[in-house]
């Protein structure tokens, strides 16, 4: 199984990368994460979907059940209508892919997904894979060592029992890091909620049979080298003999991990008409993360005012035994965006070590 997954992944991320630099996908229209419930009966644009054939043979449907995406697999002999990926000997090319790429370093992904391999077939798999790294000017059509992803799926054979499960794992560079298999009755119905932590390099997969109980797929594996802030979701999957096969989705989301700061905002009360020349800031974090590794140049407030170079020190304001990082901003510039009111709120976001906070204190205005 192992080898069959890594060749795969090959055979469709040529495309897909290929894909994104034709449409000519910039680091601004690539966003840090996304929420899809699948209530609506089209499929949000920033999906790309890349099918050979003629619906309903093999495609997907937003109205057969309606508030999932319903990924289908319902061809025989897949490869014979799709050789231009004729790049294995036995012949598998991917029936149907759905991707959107998406940035960021640390983030969550959740998705709910029920696998329908109740038909008495065999050879069919169906997955979804994070791509975090595909060397495309190094590895060749017949190469998987380039490949650093992420994947999570259903999986049978009629010839290979052992095949027959529900899997997640984590590859980088042609060596699995993490690796779980779980044998499923077949044929069958099963369900599976996921949910996916990416930290810069160190990966964690929690799975639940009922959205309550949760388990390690495998203990947090990190990375050896640093795969960017650009990864690609994609669904796909295959078949050599499968009729009525496919994967509900319920929902996937994607939301960045964001620190959430204490901040004390200086002056409480700010005068409209005043002549003053700073604001001050005192940004606090929770444990585990450092007010130090805050990068200064990315601190705005309300998402517009950015932070002064200097002065900038580490203290304790509060005498609290936390450290906490003060900075300071243009009082005029501040004025600019301010309306008068009792309880105006006050924003200020950054990013430290690479992971987003943001924090929020409320002062008046007059």
């Amino acid at each position: 199984m192992k080898p069959i997954r890594l060749l795969i992944i090959s055979c469709l991320l040529i495309l897909l990368f290929l894909t994104l630099t034709a449409q000519g996908a910039g680091d601004g229209e690539i966003p840090k994460g996304f929420h899809e419930d699948f209530s609506g009966p089209t499929l949000d644009p920033a999906w790309t979907v890349l099918s050979h054939l003629t619906p309903p043979t093999n495609t997907y449907s937003l109205t057969e059940n309606p508030g999932y995406l319903r990924y289908k697999i319902r061809g025989s002999r897949i490869w014979d209508c799709w050789p231009r990926y004729a790049l294995r000997p036995d012949g598998y090319k991917p029936c149907l892919v759905i991707f959107r790429p998406f940035r960021g370093k640390h983030w969550v992904l959740a998705t709910k997904v029920t696998y329908d391999f109740s038909e008495l077939n065999n050879g069919r798999q169906i997955f979804l894979h994070i791509v975090l790294k595909y060397d495309l000017e190094n590895t060749g059509p017949y190469e998987c060592g380039k490949i650093t992803t992420i994947n999570i799926g259903r999986d049978n054979d009629l010839d290979y029992w052992h095949r027959n499960n529900f899997g997640a794992d984590v590859i980088e560079e042609g060596q699995y890091l993490g690796l779980y298999r779980q044998l499923m009755p077949w044929p069958g119905i099963d369900t599976w909620y996921v949910r996916i932590v990416r930290q810069d390099r160190l990966i964690s997969v929690m799975l639940s049979r009922d959205g309550e109980i949760w388990f390690e797929a495998f203990p947090t594996v990190e990375l050896s080298s640093d795969p960017g802030d650009l990864q690609t979701l994609t669904l796909e999957g295959g078949c050599s003999n499968a009729w009525n096969t496919c994967a509900d989705y319920d929902y996937i989301n994607v939301d960045p991990i964001v620190i959430p700061a204490s901040l004390d905002f200086e002056p409480d009360t700010i005068n409209l008409k005043s002549k003053g020349k700073w604001v001050t800031s005192y940004i606090e974090f929770p444990e585990g993360y450092d007010v130090e590794d805050i990068d200064i140049a990315s601190l705005k407030i309300n998402g517009v005012i950015p932070a002064e170079d200097s002065p900038v020190a580490v203290g304790d304001h509060d005498f609290d035994g936390v450290p906490d990082l003060m900075v300071k901003f243009s009082r005029s510039a501040l004025k600019d965006v301010l309306s008068p009111g009792e309880a105006v709120e006050i924003v200020i976001t950054g990013t430290a070590a690479g992971v987003d906070f943001e924090g929020r204190d409320t002062i008046r205005v007059f």
